[in-house]
């Protein structure tokens, strides 16, 4: 938790809760062997192009982290932000999901 902020989203201002959460995934892909070809005629003859690829394995890591802007007085968050970064750390995704309308209930 890092404290209270004012957070301002399509939906109005809101006094709100940041909680931050950090994490880390690690994983294996595996890739299957596959394989292409094509053939085209040109001018000057045919000519056929090849492609193969072994299966392979990769191991992947990951980071993440995100931030929550709860709103205790409406019982929901107004902001949601994710960002994963890879082994190098470099930021490879972003989501953020705000509020986009809020009606105050009786």
């Amino acid at each position: 938790m890092i404290g209270w902020e004012t957070v301002t989203v399509p939906a109005g201002v809101f006094r709100a809760l940041n909680i931050e959460r950090n994490g880390a995934l690690q994983a294996r892909i595996t890739s299957p062997a596959t394989a292409s070809s094509a053939a085209a005629t040109t001018a000057s003859g045919d000519a056929t192009a090849a492609v193969a690829r072994r299966a392979h394995n990769d191991l992947v890591h990951l980071t993440t982290h995100g931030a929550m802007y709860h709103v205790p007085a409406i019982k929901y968050f107004v902001k949601d932000v994710d960002e994963q970064y890879d082994g190098d750390n470099v930021n490879i995704r972003r989501d953020t999901d705000v509020l986009v309308s809020f009606k105050p209930g009786p």
